[in-house]
Protein backbone atom coordinates (compact mmCIF):
# COMPACT_ATOMS: atom_id res chain seq x y z
CA UNK A 1 0.00 0.00 0.00
CA UNK A 2 1.27 3.52 -1.13
CA UNK A 3 1.11 6.21 1.32
CA UNK A 4 0.53 9.46 -0.63
CA UNK A 5 2.23 12.63 0.79
CA UNK A 6 0.66 15.74 1.75
CA UNK A 7 2.19 19.45 1.90
CA UNK A 8 1.54 22.10 3.46
CA UNK A 9 1.87 25.30 1.70
CA UNK A 10 -0.19 27.54 3.02
CA UNK A 11 2.51 29.90 4.45
CA UNK A 12 5.12 29.59 2.23
CA UNK A 13 5.65 33.05 0.32
CA UNK A 14 7.01 31.47 -2.94
CA UNK A 15 6.83 31.21 -6.85
CA UNK A 16 3.95 28.42 -7.30
CA UNK A 17 6.58 26.77 -9.85
CA UNK A 18 9.36 26.75 -7.18
CA UNK A 19 6.85 25.30 -4.63
CA UNK A 20 6.33 22.44 -7.24
CA UNK A 21 9.51 22.12 -7.99
CA UNK A 22 10.63 21.54 -4.55
CA UNK A 23 7.77 20.44 -2.95
CA UNK A 24 9.28 17.88 -1.31
CA UNK A 25 10.84 20.61 1.33
CA UNK A 26 7.51 21.43 2.60
CA UNK A 27 6.96 20.44 5.72
CA UNK A 28 3.77 18.10 6.07
CA UNK A 29 0.33 17.35 6.80
CA UNK A 30 -0.26 14.19 9.17
CA UNK A 31 -3.99 14.90 9.62
CA UNK A 32 -7.08 14.92 7.52
CA UNK A 33 -7.81 18.06 5.28
CA UNK A 34 -10.93 19.87 5.57
CA UNK A 35 -13.84 19.18 3.29
CA UNK A 36 -13.75 22.74 1.22
CA UNK A 37 -9.85 22.71 1.30
CA UNK A 38 -7.75 24.20 -1.46
CA UNK A 39 -5.32 21.62 -2.99
CA UNK A 40 -2.99 20.87 -5.44
CA UNK A 41 -3.07 17.37 -6.78
CA UNK A 42 -0.10 15.90 -8.28
CA UNK A 43 -1.23 12.35 -10.50
CA UNK A 44 0.11 10.43 -13.56
CA UNK A 45 -2.82 8.79 -16.00
CA UNK A 46 -2.48 6.06 -17.60
CA UNK A 47 -4.49 4.02 -20.26
CA UNK A 48 -4.33 0.72 -21.30
CA UNK A 49 -6.43 -1.88 -23.61
CA UNK A 50 -6.94 -2.25 -27.41
CA UNK A 51 -10.83 -2.18 -27.70
CA UNK A 52 -13.23 0.36 -26.13
CA UNK A 53 -13.46 0.52 -23.72
CA UNK A 54 -10.13 1.77 -22.28
CA UNK A 55 -9.07 1.08 -18.85
CA UNK A 56 -7.90 4.04 -17.17
CA UNK A 57 -6.03 4.63 -14.05
CA UNK A 58 -4.93 7.87 -11.81
CA UNK A 59 -2.62 6.90 -9.54
CA UNK A 60 -1.99 10.51 -7.05
CA UNK A 61 1.92 11.21 -6.40
CA UNK A 62 1.56 13.86 -3.72
CA UNK A 63 -1.26 16.89 -2.43
CA UNK A 64 -0.45 20.23 -1.65
CA UNK A 65 -3.13 22.39 0.55
CA UNK A 66 -2.93 26.27 -0.21
CA UNK A 67 -5.50 27.08 1.65
CA UNK A 68 -8.33 25.62 4.06
CA UNK A 69 -11.90 27.03 5.28
CA UNK A 70 -12.53 29.11 8.19
CA UNK A 71 -14.74 28.15 11.08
Amino acid sequence: MYTVPIYDARKVDANFYELVLNVDQLDRVNREIPVGSCVVIAYTLNTWGKTLPVNVSFNVKWVMVLGIPRR
